[in-house]
């Protein structure tokens, strides 16, 4: 297919080398410098995901299962680590340092020239279309989105996507690529912001309803989004299947989906260059400049006729992003999967979307030379280097490569035990330093989110957005407030060996081994991976929590089972035996064990879906014991016990994406003849 075809001429690809160079003195500071943007979620989310992504996927797997945060639960299924997103391939190949400087010059590159791309396909001129680029690509919104990876896929892919989507109501040959990139936008990892693309789009099909009095552009939509999710089913079904498990199913609280929600005065934000920003303020930072919304307005005398679509765009969005301020916004509290979306303020990915485009339609409509014009594409992109180009903080690039000494204390001692952070140590997010560089280092050795995920070092909890639905009530109910000396067996049950807090901790079975401002805690009590209790007990699941919450549990002595899982009506008392591990991996487990009486083996790693195991060659039930962990049934005698991470639902995406990729190659062939 010519460029022609395309719509792509190719005096544009010019401006490609014009928005790499815009877009590496924008980010000189950590491209010419030994810098890097450090805080916020790039620390805590995603430098850990793309760690282990990246050690995975060289070994030639996919990282289907993570055992080190939250005691396992799914990888892929989260769409935020991004396994299928082509670029990033640089994480798996460079150091994560120069691969995340890559990332993010070639996706703020991309952003300006997808978005002058779908300017010039509207025919706007090159200096309007430039223009426009410019804002869309540099605008406080887009900047802060360096910190947050799986967003700047889908912002960088955005203009692109729009692009084809307008193709296909004239050619229908074109829907094939709107669904072709609309998927890798789920690939790239953030439903939410996708989500709201597709809001918008389903207008743009609307609003082509009706000019052309015909459903076609609207089923041309329907048709692109379903391919859409048929390429990309080897990660929305994991996903979904990952999203009906989690503490999110039944939605978020109102009060926490409203947080960031935009009040009267936060609107000056997208014009004032004197407003007061937090470091790395992803939800508040929307500067656009006061150029861009000058030639905004300007466009209202402007007679490109799809102007009506942009401007309701705006003002919907504007409408959205007020959340909890609007009185009107609460219609829509209570609407699946809506519910379960947090920070109205992310709507802005539609608002500066819009501004770019009127501001580029506005500048086009005024009548001066291009002396004048080109001047306005200077001064714009001087305005939003010196305000939005100090949204996010840097620091020397050696942040990720060095770490302090409570990490280096637990690498010395290796195992399949792991650490907990108390609810005081994990919610006060302070450190202390002689400099800057010594403050962060010593934030980051108290392994914050999921940072134990660097290092390989086994987590009871994490940062992660989506947490299996029964161990988020488990660490919810029994670690949220209390003293952690009531807390002791259960944290000996999930294997815990080392314990940060911030409060001193005065019990016998822990030994004090690291002093400071967070004190590093050996718990003497501390259980191995495998283990195989005395006794069984059946009861009711809503009594288990209160159950094994008080001092009458000890994990030694009882496993607790849902009484709808007991398999026969016999007494599972006095039971001895010993077992171990002999392989442990992510996704493949080994266990021999030796019973004295039947009885149950306890391995204290989540229960989930998708896991299967094997005892002697034969397949067998997993239970969920203690109320969020696996069990097995064993008779008496020796056996060897397998566990294996396979899920149905990859799998099933697995085929049906290489059904959808099929379809997209043979329609696109059809539709050429």
């Amino acid at each position: 297919m010519g460029n022609k075809k395309l719509g792509l001429e190719n005096k544009n690809y010019f401006f490609i080398f014009v928005f790499l160079v815009l877009s590496l003195l924008f980010f000189y500071r950590i491209v010419f410098l030994k810098n890097t943007f450090f805080i916020a979620d790039l620390m805590t989310e995603h430098y850990p995901w793309k760690i282990f992504a990246s050690d995975v996927v060289r070994t030639g797997k996919i990282p289907l299962w993570n055992p080190y945060n939250y005691s396992g639960m799914p990888f892929m299924a989260n769409m935020q680590s991004g396994i299928f997103y082509p670029l990033n391939a640089f994480f798996y190949v460079f150091d994560f340092v120069i691969a995340y400087k890559i990332y993010v010059v070639l996706h703020f590159v991309l952003a300006g020239f997808f978005m002058f791309l779908l300017m010039r396909e509207y025919r706007v001129e090159i200096y309007a279309s430039v223009f426009s680029a410019i804002i869309y690509a540099f605008n406080g919104f887009a900047v802060v989105r360096a910190e947050i990876l799986s967003e700047l896929g889908v912002y960088a892919l955005f203009p692109l996507v729009f692009l084809f989507l307008k193709k296909s109501f004239e050619k229908f040959k074109f829907a094939n690529f709107f669904a072709l990139f609309l998927a890798l936008q789920f690939f790239s990892g953030h439903p939410q912001r996708v989500f709201y693309e597709i809001f918008a789009f389903s207008i743009y099909a609307l609003f082509g309803v009706f000019e052309k009095k015909s459903l076609k552009p609207f089923l041309i939509f329907i048709y692109g989004v379903f391919l859409s999710f048929l390429i990309s089913a080897i990660q929305i079904i994991p996903s979904i299947e990952l999203f009906l498990n989690s503490h999110r199913v039944s939605g978020v609280p109102f009060s926490i989906r409203m947080l960031n929600s935009f009040a009267l005065k936060d609107f000056l934000r997208f014009i004032n260059p004197f407003q007061s920003y937090s470091s790395n303020d992803w939800a508040y930072a929307c500067y656009v400049g006061i150029f861009a919304f000058l030639f905004c307005f300007y466009s209202l005398k402007s007679r490109f006729k799809e102007k009506k679509f942009f401007y309701a765009i705006f003002f919907i969005s504007i409408f959205l992003i007020t959340g909890k301020n609007n009185p009107f916004f609460r219609i829509f509290k209570n609407f699946p999967l809506i519910n379960a979306f947090r920070f109205p303020a992310t709507m802005n990915i539609l608002t500066v979307f819009a501004i770019s485009i009127l501001a580029g339609l506005g500048l086009e409509k005024l009548k001066a030379k291009s002396g004048i014009k080109l001047l306005v594409l200077c001064l714009t992109f001087m305005e939003l280097f010196s305000v939005t180009g100090k949204f996010n903080s840097t620091i020397n690039d050696d942040i990720f490569r060095v770490y302090g000494k409570k990490t280096k204390l637990l690498l010395n001692d290796r195992g399949l035990h792991r650490v907990f952070l108390t609810y005081d140590a994990e919610n006060t997010r302070r450190s202390h330093g002689r400099n800057w560089f010594e403050y962060w280092i010593n934030w980051k050795d108290n392994l914050y989110g999921n940072l134990n995920l660097v290092y390989k070092i086994f987590g009871v909890a994490g940062e992660e957005p989506l947490r299996v639905k029964w161990y988020s009530e488990f660490l919810r109910s029994c670690f949220l407030y209390p003293d952690i000396e009531e807390r002791i067996n259960l944290l000996s049950m999930l294997g815990v060996k080392y314990i940060f807090s911030r409060k001193e901790i005065k019990t016998p079975d822990l030994c004090l081994i690291s002093n400071g401002e967070v004190k590093v805690y050996r718990n003497k009590k501390f259980l191995p991976r495998v283990f195989i209790p005395e006794s069984a007990k059946f009861m009711k699941e809503q009594d288990i929590l209160k159950y094994i919450k008080s001092n009458k549990f000890h994990p030694l002595k009882e496993v607790i089972l849902i009484d709808t899982d007991k398999p026969d009506k016999k007494n599972y008392e006095n039971i001895k035996g010993r077992a171990e591990i002999v392989l442990y991996e992510n996704e493949k487990i080994l266990i021999s064990a030796d019973l004295k009486k039947e009885g149950f083996l306890v391995l204290s790693d989540t229960f989930y879906l998708g896991w299967k195991v094997f005892i002697d060659g034969n397949r067998s039930k997993i239970y969920r014991a203690n109320y969020v962990l696996r069990a097995v049934r064993l008779k008496k005698g020796k056996h060897r016990i397998l566990f294996l991470y396979s899920p149905a639902t990859f799998h099933a995406g697995k085929y049906l994406s290489l059904f959808g990729l099929f379809s997209l190659i043979f329609l696109t062939k059809l539709f050429e003849l």
